[in-house]
């Protein structure tokens, strides 16, 4: 169980990665029993589709924070004359 928030994207990734081989084992059991095969599959394709669009959601991150800065910058230079 993860008990300390990640404070960067980066170690929000390393806890997510720490804690896949318990996930994959989960859904493995989960797989065995018949009444579980469904969720068990359903739950493998939401977390590959999220780690699939990682780079994307990563980069729109990036781009936005790139924007704010800019905006930042303008609005010191404007405070400074």
């Amino acid at each position: 169980m993860v008990e300390e928030k990640p404070t960067s994207l980066q170690e929000a990734r390393t806890q997510l990665e720490a804690l896949l081989p318990e996930v994959h084992r989960t859904l493995n059991n989960w797989s065995l029993e018949p009444t579980w095969t469904r969720a068990a599959g359903d739950w493998t394709a939401v977390i590959s589709d999220f780690l699939s669009r990682e780079a994307s959601y990563r980069q729109v991150l990036e781009s936005t924070l790139a924007g704010l800065e800019e905006r930042v910058a303008a609005l010191e230079k404007q405070v400074r004359g």
